[in-house]
């Protein structure tokens, strides 16, 4: 209750059907099921009901993130927020980083084209770019037919061996001493063994 009035704490996917099936489509609901919280429960009890009660639709990563910020305001630790939502401490810190990233990420995420902990990655790895590399890879897997983005969609393009031509390497053998000269030629034979033996 807020108040005198009673507010949704649970149940939100229900509450928002029968009341776009009555406005919309001019259903007789007369009412919907639900359970009152006690009075007496705090603000904080409230929010992690959020998560805890929740036996229909999973909460995607987004909206326990923007849980998590809530409980955060009222100055909670992490341990505490963790122990009050049934997570573990570092995934209780993602979800606080998560909240706290850039909207573009939010946006991102909730349109399916990445995963929360794949961006969050990306945007540690380097925030500057990071909306850059995001959507550069966004573009990538979706131009071969993926609807969502993977880690591999990140990694650089494997470089071409460089070809060195011979007399590169002829130069190269002229600067190498006696004893490396030794070392060059005892790897050479031991790769050329190698080969041999098909290892």
């Amino acid at each position: 209750m807020d108040g005198d009035d009673p507010c949704v704490i649970d149940g939100h996917c229900r509450t928002r059907a029968a009341i776009r099936a009555i406005v919309k489509y001019g259903a007789e609901i007369k009412s919907v099921p639900c359970k009152m919280m006690d009075k007496y429960a705090s603000e904080v009890d409230r929010i992690s009901h959020l998560i805890t009660s929740n036996s229909g639709r999973q909460l995607s990563p987004i909206e326990k993130a923007g849980v998590v910020k809530r409980l955060r305001a009222f100055n909670l630790e992490n341990k505490e927020i963790a122990s009050k939502l049934g997570m573990t401490v570092s995934y209780v810190i993602q979800l606080a980083e998560l909240a706290g990233a850039p909207e573009y990420v939010a946006e991102m995420v909730k349109a399916g084209d990445i995963s929360a902990s794949t961006a969050m990655a990306e945007i540690k790895k380097s925030p500057k770019d990071a909306k850059e590399r995001l959507q550069t890879a966004i573009k990538k897997a979706h131009k071969v037919g993926k609807k969502k983005v993977t880690k591999k969609n990140f990694a650089p393009a494997p470089e071409k061996p460089r070809k060195v031509s011979l007399l590169r390497i002829k130069q190269m053998i002229e600067t190498l001493d006696k004893d490396e000269l030794i070392e060059v030629q005892e790897f050479v034979a031991f790769r050329i063994k190698q080969n041999k033996l098909g290892l």
